[in-house]
């Protein structure tokens, strides 16, 4: 009988993660086409043109008002870079709407930590500077 139930409840549990990651997933791609279909190279190289400081306010600035998930921001920033942005600004939207939750031991988040790399450093990394 413990059998039985042990395997109810891992299936109870993998639906429960399914669900919670379809949402931002499915949320993800429906935002990420929308830059896609939406956005013309030319407007989005207009916008975003390069790694200047009113590019990368102009791209984090979105990207800290949204209470994204790395699902989301991801596909988003790759959209934009896809379509001509600059890619320090594409890393922009992405580091500003990227947030790591820290949750306690109530399940309470108390935290909210951004990461340390910043959108200049990581294109330079990647060899765009």
């Amino acid at each position: 009988m413990h059998v039985v139930f042990a395997i109810g409840q891992t299936l109870r549990m993998a639906f429960a993660m399914l669900w919670k990651l379809f949402w931002p997933l499915s949320l993800g791609f429906l935002f990420s086409t929308a830059v896609e279909v939406m956005v013309s190279r030319a407007q989005m190289a207009k916008l975003l043109p390069d790694a200047s400081a009113r590019s990368i306010l102009r791209a984090s600035v979105p990207g800290a008002v949204s209470s994204s998930r790395s699902y989301v921001t991801f596909a988003i920033a790759r959209s934009v870079a896809r379509k001509g942005a600059d890619f320090a600004a594409a890393m922009a939207f992405q580091v500003a709407a990227t947030r790591v939750d820290v949750v306690d031991d109530m399940g309470s988040t108390n935290v909210d930590a951004r990461p340390a790399a910043t959108p200049t450093k990581l294109a330079h990394r990647c060899g765009f500077n």
